[in-house]
């Protein structure tokens, strides 16, 4: 079977064809996302001494960051962009695969 690319992956996914393996996502989401100790805990084991960054206080899910994403060759992820118009600045969470079937 052809190996498919992230992107190729996540579109057969949900056009409900089967891809090569499942796709995978941890953290493109605050649902899909991890707790902030959780993340401290596995990059621990890992020996990985990179911050963790809170992405929601309030369910202390955290950022994935690339280190981790690369490990688990994670399908999805977050891009930020920043964004600003005359005084108002604002972080968006892009979903990369819909990020790169707009951008090519």
């Amino acid at each position: 079977m052809k190996e498919y690319s992230s992107l190729e992956r996540v579109i057969l996914a949900l056009n409900h064809k089967e891809p090569d393996k499942i796709p995978f996502d941890l953290g493109a989401s605050a649902v899909t996302g991890i707790n902030i100790n959780a993340l401290k805990n596995l990059k621990k084991y890992l020996g990985i001494c990179t911050p963790s960054i809170i992405q929601d206080e309030i369910n202390q899910i955290a950022y994935c960051d690339t280190s981790i994403k690369n490990l688990f060759k994670t399908d999805v992820f977050t891009r930020k962009i920043y964004c600003s118009r005359t005084c108002n600045k604002i972080f968006i969470n892009v979903f990369s695969i819909f990020l790169d079937i707009f951008l090519s």
